[in-house]
């Protein structure tokens, strides 16, 4: 409904529009901009005169000009029928789908006329089928189209995936899934990135077509010793429900300062699953349990424990018009001790993680991780928190190493954290095969209830570059150099996403 107030605007000078309309009609475009620029700023509570600039403007083929003014218009009237329909056309011709969704579902569009899928999915076809969160004949709306990519991607076997809209005639659009596969042999490689670490991974996605993947860790530094294997699939084959299980056994050497060193030997299996009811909701329950001992005298608790775990994520903010995201996460675990005294302990950690990549400078990316855990009660040794390049709890200090001479402990242990990751990257290189990035870092980290490490109660700031490798099969490889900004030897990180 428009408001009185514009009702009473409109009614000031009806000759404005009219000129500017008059002259647009008869192809004088510059008078006509000068006729609805003047009526803009005489009258800006009138959404004529912005929906009319976006038509001169996308005219001139200025479509990011023609965006700002068909968005002012809707900041007037979010129910502009024209101007939603108009703003999304625009997002389509940008191929920013989700986008062009949220202003064509308010126009009532796009209707679907058919789904396809470039090449063949790899998949079984009920697998594919209950990914797909529409179907030919509806009108897709956005939360389908983000649900729909969420599920596709829990499968994990479509490598580098895209939802794309294809224009048919009287207003239909055809659904097309795009994918990359993932080849063998880059599977291969990738695993022998960290071979210089004494370490190889091998992971095998959509075994049998059945959206089964299987990874395997072994590394064999005398330090640091370690096997890991870990199954997972769709639960019923239902995309949106993953079951997890894994085993891992380590045998570490761990030095905190004392005298002496201390050997951890720990074997653990556990199980979880994962719930993907939407695209911008997901949790997960799971369990585990583990056995340790230590060799030499300290005072650690050792024996069996058992585990149970929370966690739930959530898309706070969603602005794909900006490029912008807004995630928070949440996990709450409980332990128990079944040796000695038997006594129950808890882990809580929580993150927001924002991500931005400016629609109209689309070369840049940027993101920024805030977040924090605290522990109640008297968790196992290594179940504390440690930040550093190879903190299993993602709190990222990409400047300070836990490992010396290959044996851990060297970084802060303690029983509380905050901190904050900042991100920064630009596109400097893109041929088909892949794209380089490269951009600034900067991690904050403050621990609290500190049991071990020589910064107790001080601020650990580490700054850096960075550059990721993008791979068209959806793979990206991340490198960072970074060092201490209060001194101290920086390290080479590297890291495996997807």
């Amino acid at each position: 409904m428009i408001p009185l107030l514009l009702l009473w605007a409109q009614s000031l000078d009806p000759d404005t529009y009219s000129r500017g309309m008059q002259a647009a009609n008869t192809g004088q475009w510059e008078e006509a901009r000068r006729e609805f620029l003047s009526g803009l700023q005489q009258f800006p509570l009138d959404k004529r005169f912005p929906i009319e600039l976006a038509g001169i403007a996308y005219r001139d083929r200025d479509y990011r000009r023609a965006r700002r003014y068909l968005s002012s218009a809707l900041r007037l009237d979010r129910s502009d029928t024209y101007a939603n329909d108009f703003l999304g056309t625009l997002y389509f011709l940008d191929s920013n789908y989700p986008a062009a969704l949220k202003y064509w579902n308010r126009a009532g569009k796009p209707r679907i006329a058919s789904v396809e899928t470039v090449p063949p999915p790899p998949v079984r076809p009920v697998l594919l089928d209950r990914a797909l969160a529409f179907a030919p004949g509806e009108i897709l709306q956005q939360r389908e189209y983000e649900s729909t990519v969420a599920w596709i991607r829990s499968l994990e076997s479509f490598g580098r995936f895209r939802i794309e809209l294809a224009a048919r005639p009287q207003e239909q659009f055809d659904a097309v899934l795009r994918w990359t596969p993932t080849s063998r042999w880059m599977e291969a490689a990738m695993g022998l990135r960290s071979v210089l670490l004494e370490t190889v991974e091998y992971e095998r996605s959509n075994i049998a077509g059945r959206a089964i993947t299987s990874d395997t860790v072994y590394r064999w530094d005398a330090q640091k010793r370690r096997i890991f294997s870990e199954v997972s699939a769709p639960l019923h084959n239902d995309p949106r429900t993953r079951y997890r299980i894994y085993g891992d056994a380590r045998s570490e050497t761990w030095n905190i300062g004392a005298p002496a060193d201390f050997r951890l030997q720990k074997a653990e299996a556990g199980a979880a699953l994962r719930f993907l009811p939407s695209g911008r909701l997901s949790w997960e329950l799971g369990a585990r349990f583990a056995d340790r001992k230590y060799a030499g005298d300290i005072p650690f608790a050792s024996g069996f424990t058992a585990v149970s775990r929370a966690a739930a994520e959530y898309r706070l903010v969603n602005l794909p018009e900006r490029g912008l995201s807004l995630d928070a996460r949440a996990g709450l675990e409980l332990g128990r001790f079944f040796t000695g005294s038997g006594h129950v302990y808890s882990r809580a950690q929580m993150a927001l993680e924002s991500r931005w990549k400016p629609t109209n400078h689309p070369k840049y990316e940027f993101a920024a991780v805030l977040g924090g855990g605290r522990i109640l009660g008297t968790a196992p040794y290594d179940e504390l928190f440690t930040p550093g390049r190879e903190s299993d709890d993602r709190i990222t200090l990409r400047g300070h190493s836990g490992v010396r001479e290959g044996k851990k402990g060297v970084a802060p242990v303690a029983g509380q954290y905050a901190m904050a990751n900042f991100d920064a990257f630009r596109e400097v290189w893109n041929m088909p095969l892949a794209a380089v990035d490269v951009g600034p870092l900067l991690d904050i980290v403050r621990m609290g209830h500190q049991i071990s490490g020589n910064s107790a109660g001080k601020l650990l700031v580490d700054a850096g570059i960075q550059a990721r490798l993008r791979l068209t099969n959806g793979l990206s490889v991340a490198f960072s150099y970074a060092r201490p900004v209060h001194g101290g030897s920086g390290g080479l990180f590297d890291s495996s996403l997807r």
